[in-house]
């Protein structure tokens, strides 16, 4: 599989919409580019399709709908790539703020042909670095817990542990049947850009 390394493809600073290129980095399989960019008008069908791909994490279909509606109303980062046959649905990552310092990952979503080549690493990167500038120190997200064996979400809370997120509570009546695990993590402090004087 390829990994590509996350570069800015344009400014960062406060109010910017950047884009990000993920660069094949050399002797990987592919040089397709993989792009990661804010959500646009129509992008719910992206959402809807890479949701659609993974029926072991998303296969509650009442739950699937409302993660596509929440990816319009919340802030959401698309990653799309490109390929011989056209343009390629890659994954996205939905985040909700709850408070000026605290926000949380409401879906993170990746097709499973580009699992561990460092899709779902970059979309957290860039999420983690907007938030940090714009203030938050705190970054939650809730997965389903280690009290139901499952192997797919045993998958996702390693990831989130590799990205530096720590259990924090297991709540056994937040998701009706399912426990909700709890993870957080205190995001470094950046410090805004500064304006150069002419």
């Amino acid at each position: 599989m390829a990994r590509w390394e996350l570069r800015p493809a344009g400014s960062v600073g406060p109010g910017t919409r950047p884009t990000y290129d993920r660069v094949a980095v050399p002797g990987a399989e592919t040089t397709a580019p993989l792009r990661i960019r804010p959500f646009e008008d129509g992008d719910d069908a992206i959402c809807e399709r890479v949701l659609r791909a993974l029926p072991e994490w998303f296969g509650i279909e009442s739950a699937l709908v409302q993660y596509v509606a929440d990816a319009s109303a919340h802030a959401t980062w698309i990653a799309t790539g490109t390929a011989k046959e056209g343009p390629l649905d890659v994954g996205f990552i939905t985040v909700r703020r709850h408070f000026p310092q605290s926000a949380e990952i409401n879906c993170l979503a990746v097709r499973p042909e580009f699992h561990r080549t460092g899709v779902g690493r970059a979309l957290t990167t860039v999420v983690e670095d907007r938030l940090a500038r714009s203030g938050v120190s705190f970054l939650q997200v809730k997965t389903l817990g280690p009290t139901r064996i499952d192997e797919h979400y045993a998958r996702t809370r390693r990831f989130y542990e590799a990205m530096g997120f720590l259990p924090l509570e297991e709540f056994a009546e937040l998701w009706p049947g399912n426990p909700a695990l709890q993870l957080v993590k205190r995001l470094a402090p950046v410090a805004p850009p500064t304006e150069r004087r002419a």
